[in-house]
């Protein structure tokens, strides 16, 4: 089952608003090479924001973030908690899980559909210990 990415509206305007604001100036002002550079990387930016999202397939979470790709067994989970870290990760939202999974990794995800994403997990693997704001989902 697939979870495509949350995508908070805060944050687009930030990334988008920076790409716009440096944008303008370089198809303006610069020569064919900066615009080139220019264009990859608003190609980039837009390949990661639309292209982030979660599979759990085959007793796997499929984690994938434009070109980036990470594949976590579910079998090695241990802990799936709530967070709001800026820190970087596979996430267009600062509503985001942070999954612990063998003996000390952690990515942070944000699934649009955490219901949903949680109760597709712990079907299958009971063990994986949730935080009380994520228990609820499997009730």
């Amino acid at each position: 089952m697939y979870f495509p990415s949350k995508h908070d509206v805060g944050l687009g305007i930030i990334i988008w608003g920076i790409i716009l604001f440096g944008t303008v100036p370089a198809v303006i002002k610069t020569g064919r090479i900066e615009l080139v550079i220019m264009i990859l990387v608003v190609i980039f930016i837009a390949w990661v924001w639309f292209g982030t999202g979660y599979e759990i397939a085959d007793n796997q979470l499929k984690i994938s973030c434009g070109p980036f790709k990470l594949t976590v067994p579910l079998s090695e989970i241990t802990e799936i908690r709530r967070t709001r870290s800026p820190l970087s990760s596979p996430a267009c939202s600062l509503d985001r899980m942070e999954i612990r999974y063998g003996k000390s990794k952690r990515v942070m995800i944000s699934p649009g559909d955490q219901e949903n994403f949680i109760k597709t997990i712990v079907k299958g693997f009971p063990q994986i210990s949730l935080d009380e704001g994520l228990r609820k989902y499997t009730d």
